[in-house]
């Protein structure tokens, strides 16, 4: 498996107080949203103070539905990390790599 960090965690570690580190998490297969899961939880220990976290998942195979893909895109334009996991090693699915592009420049 290969999780992959698209945002680097410390992007925004200085948040305001009271306001929640918002998280999406996308993988394709149960595995793999294990793995994610995981990789989360470890960078969330690493945190020295306490936030809240706002957690949105996202299957791959959702974002082969137009609108889901474009909400999916505003979610991720407001995460401060963003995390995908797959259990393949091949490229990533067109929908995948479509929904990556409407995020902001910095993310890829």
């Amino acid at each position: 498996m290969n999780p992959l960090l698209c945002d680097a965690p410390e992007r925004k570690l200085l948040l305001p107080a009271n306001t929640a580190f918002k998280v999406v998490l996308a993988f394709d297969d149960e595995a793999a949203k294990t793995q994610t899961t995981q990789s989360f939880a470890a960078i969330a220990r690493e945190v020295t103070r306490d936030l809240e976290f706002e957690t949105t998942w996202v299957r791959f195979e959702q974002l082969d539905d137009p609108r889901f893909a474009r909400e999916a895109a505003e979610v991720a334009a407001d995460a401060d990390l963003i995390l995908i996991a797959a259990s393949r090693n091949d490229s990533l699915p067109a929908s995948v790599e479509s929904w990556s592009r409407h995020w902001p420049g910095p993310r890829r």
